[in-house]
């Protein structure tokens, strides 16, 4: 499962997991409004240290697909193991607070990326800094894990339910988060069944290192991506500063179309979506006029580029001069 978020709702169900992120990004520095226990979520999480048991579930291509998986925190160190009988058994995750490493035992290969734990809670503080754009309403929660809990609901200016967040009060973690298409299905989010506030915890286990193993970086796994589905491996280049997080295909009224997430060091998204001739580019530039995000497009090497985030385009045209043909 791909954990970057940068949603293309209202274009097709598999893809509402995917462009939230951008939805949410603003500028730096702005002031965090909201209710203080989603305050007290953000601001906890550099000190929280647990062992937990959670339930991921997700929609892709229509399908509901769940898995279960174990969750070791300290700080910013971050290790993710899948149990047996899981169809993620045998990978493991790592991250230190600079990367992330990811394990795949049936290809032996460890795919190093750009950390991803803040993601969630960047996100949320990046909303709050919106707050004419959404709206936080706190409810009563229900138990989870055994726990007391209170539940925020995120909402856009109509009133459309975007999410539910469930979180611990004494320690700021969220112990649930549900996630909402524009059209109020489910579409995603996480529960947990069992946690230890308190656990002894051994360092070594925020290793992750194994002789004979294939390193993998980002741009190794976009270039076997494009490969494999016949697009061209172009990315943004290095001096747009912005760097590549991942990559996915996905499916776009029958066609396949190839997207790539970056991120700049002070947390602004950008994503790429690469489009074969036959499929137009209109729905990403509507989507992002409505979620007051710029976009820009063009044509090269036989396919439709579009770039989206929330920049102005004077920068979106100097990050994409580069494959445009220009320098």
């Amino acid at each position: 499962m791909s954990r970057r978020a940068f949603v293309l709702c209202g274009v097709t169900p598999g893809l509402c997991l995917t462009m939230a992120a951008a939805m949410a990004q603003g500028p730096g520095g702005a002031a965090i409004q909201g209710p203080p226990i989603l305050r007290k979520a953000i601001s906890a999480s550099e000190n929280l240290r647990y062992i937990g048991t959670r339930t991921v579930e997700f929609r892709r291509n229509g399908d509901t697909k769940q898995h279960t998986e174990t969750i070791t925190r300290e700080g910013r160190r971050l290790r993710i193991d899948f149990p047996e009988g899981s169809p993620l058994a045998g990978q493991v995750i790592v991250e230190n607070g600079f990367e992330r490493r990811h394990y795949f035992p049936e290809k032996n290969e460890i795919h190093v990326s750009p950390p991803r734990r803040e993601e969630v809670l960047g996100r949320l503080g990046r909303m709050m800094s919106h707050g004419n754009r959404f709206s936080f309403v706190v409810a009563a929660g229900q138990p989870v894990a055994g726990i007391r809990t209170e539940q925020v609901v995120v909402s856009d200016r109509a009133g459309n339910v975007l999410q539910r967040l469930y979180i611990d009060p004494e320690s700021g973690l969220i112990l649930k988060r549900s996630l909402f298409d524009p059209v109020g299905t489910p579409v995603g989010g996480f529960e947990y069944t069992r946690i230890d506030l308190d656990p002894r915890i051994d360092p070594r286990v925020f290793r992750l290192f194994r002789r004979g193993a294939t390193f993998v970086t980002p741009f190794n796994l976009l270039e076997r991506l494009a490969r494999e589905h016949g697009f061209p491996a172009i990315a943004l280049p290095a001096s747009s500063m912005f760097r590549l997080e991942g990559s996915q295909v996905h499916k776009i009224e029958g066609n396949e179309v190839l997207i790539q997430n970056y991120a700049s060091r002070d947390g602004v998204h950008l994503t790429l979506f690469q489009l074969k001739t036959n499929v137009s580019p209109d729905k990403m530039r509507e989507f992002a006029r409505k979620q007051n995000l710029h976009s820009l497009s063009w044509y090269a090497q036989g396919n439709t580029f579009v770039l989206i985030g929330n920049v102005d385009e004077a920068t979106l045209n100097r990050i994409a001069r580069p494959l445009m043909g220009g320098t």
